[in-house]
């Protein structure tokens, strides 16, 4: 029972939309209070007569990929022709991003549908044969040894070879509104074909996901950033498709200036499900709503005894379902020999609370003591409003790395990682400024 209790607990696993695992944060209340943040958007491409286009972010883990699948159900019974593209298939997110690389990712994605929707080749040829005949016609790539004729090695290329991308985009540095031409026309050519195929259709929606997990190492990080918060403010309107499109972005995002000059609407970014007030004590409906989470992927009762044992999994997480996922599999793990269940409430109560010293123990390596009184403030004030650009873009690098959290409780609102909050070193400094 252990062991399917562990398999069934991957924290990678995005859920289907009939898997039988999925809690309804969102209409729960427990992500604020302008409702499920699918029908949001739904809403929004059902009213818009233009090509409405959607900004959406969220941690990894959060379930956005999770809730973004189950809209494009919705999408789908509502009438629209949905096309999902996994920016990750055709993209290193590790390195800077250009509106020509999100341009031929959304173009060689849309060119995968349709030839599933289409079933085989369609009338107006394969994207990579046209991008291929583009770079012939415009642009002479020869210093990176790449076989241009050979599509599957290109696009290995573009996406494994950093040093054939960056001479790529050099390349394409004055040529980017062709190529964004080039890439628009196509989908252009592709929603018609599915408006031939899909009579009665809606129109079209593009989701493109991953693309939140953009995000550089120690060496590219500050060139990362940069290249996303030029992507959303300068080139903005180079990403305006010819149809409705939901980007999803970096969280880190709604922390810096972009997320004010932004044409393209506001960031809808998905908080975590509350498993605490914002002026402290515990959020008792979100704490159930994440024991029912786990309750859909094993028997509580009859593994753990009763829910009291694992209740402090579940404040610590956050109400982060990645965290609490990874700390519930590592008890279980822990267990995975005992005989005869529940586990004994001793050896559980022990295991649960090494298992919490280990995560906050990751958090306290982490930490750099430079940003203790920055995360003081985000403790006592829950909010950034007013602080100096130098402490947002801090704070947007502490969201990407979950030592802060977001929350939404009619308005948006910031805490620490209760992991975080635990460790030796900030309890000191929250003693010391905050009377905590």
């Amino acid at each position: 029972m252990i062991r399917t209790a562990y398999n069934r607990c991957k924290p990678e696993e995005w859920l289907g939309s009939d898997d039988k695992r999925y809690v309804e944060f969102g209409e729960l209340g427990l992500r604020g209070v302008d409702g499920d943040i699918k029908d949001q958007i739904r809403r929004t491409l059902l009213a818009s007569d233009d090509a409405a286009q959607v900004l959406i972010s969220g941690f990894r883990g959060s379930g956005k990929t999770t809730e973004l699948k189950r809209l494009e159900k919705w999408l789908e019974r509502d009438g629209f022709s949905v096309v999902f593209i996994d920016t990750e298939e055709y993209l290193n997110l590790r390195m800077p991003a250009t509106i020509s690389d999100l341009w031929i990712s959304i173009a060689a994605g849309f060119d995968d549908f349709l030839q599933r929707a289409l079933q085989g080749p369609h009338a107006i040829g394969k994207f990579w044969e046209r991008f291929r005949a583009f770079l012939d016609r415009e642009i002479v790539v020869s210093d990176v040894k790449i076989n241009l004729a050979d599509v599957g090695e290109f696009k290995v290329a573009l996406r494994e070879n950093p040093a054939f991308r960056v001479q790529l985009n050099e390349a394409l540095e004055a040529k980017r509104p062709k190529l964004v031409h080039e890439c628009r026309d196509f989908v252009e050519e592709g929603i018609a074909a599915l408006r031939q195929l899909r009579l009665n259709t809606q129109g079209t929606v593009i989701i493109i996901d991953s693309f939140e997990k953009l995000a550089g190492e120690a060496r590219t990080a500050d060139d990362v950033r940069a290249s996303a918060e030029v992507l959303f403010t300068r080139d903005w309107r180079l990403l305006q498709a010819p149809c409705n499109t939901i980007y999803t972005v970096p969280p880190w995002l709604a922390f810096t200036d972009a997320a004010a000059d932004n044409e393209l609407g506001r960031t809808l970014l998905m908080p975590m499900c509350k498993v605490r007030e914002k002026h402290g004590g515990p959020c008792e409906a979100g704490i159930a709503a994440l024991l029912d989470l786990l309750g859909r992927r094993m028997d509580v009762q009859a593994i753990f005894g009763d829910d009291t044992a694992i209740r402090p999994l579940i404040e610590m997480s956050g109400g982060y379902p990645r965290d609490l996922l990874r700390m519930v599999r590592d008890v279980l793990i822990r267990n995975i020999e005992v005989v005869a269940l529940p586990i004994p409430r001793e050896k559980l109560d022990a295991t649960v609370l090494r298992v919490i010293q280990v995560y906050a123990e990751q958090y306290e390596t982490g930490l750099d003591g430079e940003d203790l009184p920055l995360l003081t403030r985000i403790a006592r004030e829950k909010e950034i409003s007013g602080w100096t650009r130098k402490d947002k873009f801090r704070v947007a690098e502490l969201f990407d790395h979950h030592f802060v959290l977001s929350y939404q409780n009619g308005e948006r609102w910031l805490d620490l990682h209760p992991l975080l909050r635990d460790t030796p070193s900030m309890q000191k400094e929250l003693r010391g400024k905050t009377g905590d």
